[in-house]
């Protein structure tokens, strides 16, 4: 504490300190052209075949009674397959535009069209996310 001669400088120290912390925050939720956008999402491939047409969309219609992708839902990444065993990122890489569910939709090596949802929830604006899909054998898939 010999840096700091009185209490009022480390108090000046400490306010500076927590303004600093609040205008990143700031900055961060509402200018993110000064921080760029980073929506990441994992797949892994963990069964015993070759996915293809590999689609994220976020959507709030989308259930395991309606199976539909609708022009309302928003496709946020895709691929076009990924091989047994392979881990591919995908980005989204502006704020998410709506609220809504995500749901990971595939298609087999035999044609099947399957779908996979997240557990998680993105609202609007989300700028930073981190989302893994892991598809097996032994999931629930919906066809």
């Amino acid at each position: 504490m010999k840096g700091f001669k009185s209490k009022k400088n480390l108090f000046v120290m400490v306010i500076v300190i927590v303004f600093s912390i609040f205008l990143y925050k700031y900055l961060r939720l509402f200018h993110a052209e000064i921080f760029p956008v980073d929506n990441k999402f994992i797949i892994i491939n963990e069964s015993s075949h070759e996915i293809k047409d590999v689609m994220i969309y976020q959507s709030l219609t989308v259930s395991e009674s309606n199976l539909t992708i609708t022009s309302n839902d928003t496709l946020l990444a895709s691929c076009p397959k990924l091989k047994v065993g392979d881990k591919k990122t995908l980005y989204y890489d502006k704020a998410i535009p709506s609220d809504g569910n995500l749901v990971l939709v595939y298609k087999t090596s035999e044609g099947k069209q399957k779908y996979k949802f997240s557990s998680e929830y993105l609202p609007y604006g989300t700028r930073w996310s981190k989302t893994e899909f892991i598809t097996t054998e032994h999931d629930n898939f919906f066809e």
